[in-house]
């Protein structure tokens, strides 16, 4: 792909080997993508989802995945700001889940909140779920970005979800 430039018009910093850049022109944001993985698209009224994922296993095994989600009008939705929003649905994931880890920051016009969590449903092997809000007060939007991997292979399958959470590059006007 010669896409490369990023929201300030800059060009974006090189892929980390085994990745490339992936446009969403919909939300104009960029994430890395894992070379080999796929992209799915749905929109779902004003809310937009990306998913990325390593594809199916052939023993029907979860496989690692990325999910990013778009949601505007948070305000109007849940009656509260985008910041407190994301701050009620972490407690709420605590009183669920035994969060092993949680941080909050401010970054880049976003107040941020991520943890992490093993799940273990019916009928399906345990998984680790990382979660990350990105709360946008100025514009009433919240990003929702949660990578999962089955938790025998968090420690390898987290090497890649690293690079993408960390590298999400979101446009603060959305």
């Amino acid at each position: 792909m010669t896409w490369a430039r990023a929201l300030n018009g800059a060009e974006l910093p090189p892929a980390p080997r085994g990745f490339t850049w992936e446009r969403l022109a919909e939300i104009n944001s960029q994430v890395l993508k894992p070379s080999s993985w796929i992209v799915k698209h749905e929109k779902n009224g004003e809310a937009e989802t990306f998913t990325l994922s390593a594809g199916v296993s052939s023993t029907n095994a979860p496989m690692p995945n990325f999910a990013l989600n778009w949601v505007p009008g948070i305000p109007a939705k849940a009656k509260m700001p985008p910041s407190k929003y994301a701050a009620a649905l972490a407690d709420e994931a605590a009183k669920n889940h035994r969060i092993e880890d949680r941080t909050a920051e401010k970054k880049d016009g976003f107040d941020t909140i991520s943890f992490r969590y093993t799940e273990a449903l019916p009928g399906r092997p345990e998984s680790v779920l990382r979660y990350q809000f990105l709360a946008n007060d100025r514009t009433g939007s919240l990003f929702i970005a949660a990578f999962e991997a089955p938790a025998k292979d968090w420690e390898n399958a987290w090497k890649q979800g690293r690079v993408i959470a960390e590298s999400l590059r979101l446009d603060p006007a959305r």
